[in-house]
């Protein structure tokens, strides 16, 4: 969920990354990497998707448990959609 309740939009935000994914997973690779290199800016300290200060954590504090659940979210559905495996 983003700031607000909306819902992640898959294919038009999302939409290179899934290509992507298809790409590879087309082409035989079975395993996928997920990290994250920011949260959603709507859950960041200074609404944008780097930090401020170098070295600093840019997620807002207050929102930690919504990112949690973003992030769940987010390899449920790419999981479910796109790929079997994924490696963490």
């Amino acid at each position: 969920m983003e700031k607000g309740g909306r819902c992640f939009e898959w294919e038009r935000k999302g939409g290179g990354q899934l290509w992507f994914l298809r790409a590879a997973r087309q082409r035989g690779v079975r395993q996928f990497l997920g990290f994250l290199n920011s949260p959603p800016v709507g859950m960041t300290r200074n609404g944008k998707a780097y930090a401020a200060v170098a070295g600093e954590s840019n997620i807002d504090t207050s929102r930690y448990n919504d990112l949690a659940a973003y992030m769940v979210d987010v390899v449920k559905r790419v999981k479910k959609v796109e790929v079997s495996t994924w490696t963490t």
